[in-house]
């Protein structure tokens, strides 16, 4: 007898996915060896995190003294592995995948380019499989206040290497990204995901396809509420996802904050010139890039449109060789003054975001929350700001330029 006549309890939960309890020789409601068919809960690749979370789900919905919904069962299961990651280990977090040159795994493909020069004797010959975590990113946010959005690819570490550096797992992409999949299968049966009667899916006339969209919807539908509710359990370091959107602003304004502080800073340095560190059109971040000439030309030509007042403003190519010459000739001059520069003003934003969690920590979270090296308690000093006549070079060099271009006055340019 095929075990599908013989499992109870069992549960559906989409075409040809199900699992239950089996009796074979005799009536038995153990809840070891259940049968399932597809539903990945053993899948290659996967951690044991993804294994464990499923087959506890799978357990207490077959339990005969159950008395709860599968959907109240998930969310329970879910929630106690969120919050209580104790009782997690860092080899339950450890996936697998492979290395095939030729196959356009994206992922896997930037996590390996990223690891050459760097360990090359754990690189995998072709076709091997390797072990994996995925890390918390070192920045969560740039120095703007700007959300970083790293892949996966940018997050991956060797297994081995990841445990002895004493990396932080990245939580938010296991129960987020890994964990809702399976456990919107197991949810997606509520009514509260099925389209609207109204619905253009519910119209369809061919029954396969009309199945396959409606398991489609509620599937995403399942995954979104999930994402919701991840979101509002999961805490790393004392910081929920709320609190980390609320960063983001506060982040912003200390960015901001920092900018004028510098400006202020600066006038009484080194005069005027402190636009060429932080003014409309220029930023000291330009002559950090590995092009500063091309960007400077971009800005010079962007301010000078906005000027005239006339978008399609040109000039011929003699005129723009000579500008960038000109340019090019003050940007070595400037890579020290540029670089001691960037580690003041960075500090200067730590400081200023130090000041907000010491402000605000019930909306941003504590200080003890950020990483040690961006606590920044006291006010940075601004160091000896070197390379004076390169600063002025390249500041009358624009007005210079902007002049012969817009054909205006000096004053009317500043």
């Amino acid at each position: 007898m095929a075990y599908e006549e013989v499992l109870f309890p069992v549960v559906f939960t989409g075409k040809k996915k199900y699992f239950g309890t089996k009796h074979e020789d005799a009536v038995n409601f153990s809840l070891e060896d259940p049968f399932i068919r597809g539903i990945d809960t053993v899948k290659q690749g996967k951690s044991q995190l993804f294994k464990t979370i499923g087959d506890r789900i799978m357990n207490e919905v077959r339990d005969i003294n159950n008395e709860h919904s599968l959907h109240k069962i998930v969310e329970d299961v879910l929630r106690d592995a969120i919050i209580n990651t104790e009782q997690w280990n860092f080899e339950q977090f450890i996936e697998t995948d492979a290395w095939k040159p030729d196959v356009n795994n994206i992922s896997v493909q930037r996590f390996i380019g990223r690891m050459r020069g760097k360990y090359d004797s754990k690189i995998p010959i072709p076709g091997e499989r390797f072990s994996y975590v995925v890390t918390h990113p070192d920045t969560t946010f740039d120095l703007h206040g700007r959300k970083l959005k790293l892949t996966k690819g940018e997050k991956m570490e060797f297994a081995d290497v990841a445990k002895e550096l004493g990396k932080e797992l990245d939580l938010y992409h296991y129960f987020e990204k890994t964990i809702i999949g399976l456990c919107a299968r197991f949810i997606m049966y509520d009514k509260k995901y099925e389209p609207e009667p109204s619905s253009r899916i519910m119209r369809i006339e061919d029954p396969d396809e009309k199945y396959k969209q409606i398991d489609d919807y509620a599937q995403n539908k399942a995954k979104s509420w999930l994402e919701g509710f991840v979101k509002e359990n999961i805490i790393v370091n004392g910081v929920t996802s709320k609190m980390m959107e609320s960063r983001g602003i506060v982040y912003k304004r200390a960015y901001r904050k920092a900018v004028k502080r510098a400006q202020e800073i600066l006038y009484r340095k080194i005069g005027s010139s402190y636009e060429i560190f932080h003014g409309k059109w220029l930023s000291y971040e330009i002559f950090m890039a590995s092009n500063p000439v091309e960007i400077l030309w971009e800005r010079f030509m962007k301010c000078a449109r906005k000027l005239t007042k006339d978008k399609n403003l040109s000039v011929d190519d003699e005129m723009k060789e000579k500008i960038c010459s000109d340019f090019a000739q003050y940007s070595n001059e400037l890579v020290k003054c540029i670089g001691d520069y960037n580690l003041f003003f960075q500090k200067l934003v730590y400081h200023m975001r130090y000041k907000e969690h010491v402000s605000i920590p019930e909306k941003i979270g504590p200080v003890s929350s950020i990483r040690k090296n961006e606590i920044i308690a006291d006010l940075p000093t601004l160091p000896h700001i070197s390379g004076i006549e390169a600063l002025d070079g390249i500041s009358n060099l624009w007005y210079f330029h902007l002049e012969g271009v817009t054909e205006s006055e000096p004053e009317a340019l500043k």
